[in-house]
């Protein structure tokens, strides 16, 4: 895609409120790290789509829309009804045609380690963006629903790719280890995979892989990191990079 071409961008949200182990805890989507992507892609020029593996509604997670943790287009979104009524209403994954995409996003959030993992709808859209040449992305737990992701030739998608996603200490210390079904990065290193997993030297700073056209995002603080990868990648037509990284201390990633 030329350089100021717009391009429209497909980002797969969570349907899962509750994860398996604990029943009582609201999960969903992190609203920072959807609303910081989305503010560095609308700048430059480009359009976002709300998908999820179900259709309908998208819950937000509470601990993402608190005082200290919640981003400045988190707030200005909260405060948008119509915007917030996306989420409501959000179209389900199997219904898109993938051809009318130049990329697709899959946005974190706890949520996102049940739904995402096995939708076998969301392994054919991942699919049919990879074999087309096109960009696919993940932010943190979003990268669950690329794990299990096979390709037309039935290679697993992460096999031999260098990514990243919300790592074991990062659910240390945000208190929800407990919950969750499993440990992304564990999984993500397990032999069968063959995938290369990368984390930033501390938790929670940002950390950004690009393996040609898969780019991910290790955690929220990636999120606008990961939007200025990604609108890059977008501007150049010709953009098939061999692997990169970038990591950024926290308040370097926020900057636009």
């Amino acid at each position: 895609m030329a350089a100021g071409v717009p391009a429209r961008v497909l980002v797969v949200l969570t349907n899962t409120q509750h994860l398996p182990l604990d029943r009582h805890t609201h999960t969903g989507i992190w609203l920072g790290e959807l609303t910081e992507v989305e503010r560095v892609l609308e700048q430059a020029g480009h359009s976002l789509d709300f998908v999820s593996p179900a259709g309908g509604s998208v819950p937000v997670d509470p601990l993402s829309t608190g005082f200290l943790t919640l981003e400045r287009s988190a707030r200005d979104r909260l405060r948008d009804a119509a915007w917030m009524a996306r989420l409501q209403g959000t179209r389900a994954v199997s219904k898109v045609d993938p051809a009318q995409y130049s990329a697709v996003l899959l946005v974190g959030g706890h949520g996102a380690m049940a739904d995402f993992r096995h939708s076998e709808a969301l392994h054919a859209l991942v699919r049919a963006v990879y074999d087309a040449g096109k960009l696919v992305a993940s932010l943190s737990h979003g990268l669950c629903g690329l794990l299990d992701a096979r390709l037309s030739d039935g290679e697993l998608l992460v096999s031999g790719k260098r990514l990243t996603g919300f790592s074991w200490n990062e659910e240390l210390t945000v208190g929800r280890a407990t919950i969750c079904p499993y440990n992304l990065e564990a999984e993500a290193q397990k032999p069968m995979r063959r995938a290369l997993y990368e984390k930033a030297m501390l938790p929670h700073a940002a950390h950004v892989v690009v393996d040609g056209t898969l780019i991910t995002g290790q955690n929220t603080r990636s999120s606008a990191l990961l939007g200025r990868t990604l609108a890059r990648a977008l501007a150049d037509g010709r953009w098939r990079s061999a692997g990169a990284s970038s990591s950024a201390a926290a308040g370097v990633a926020d900057a636009v």
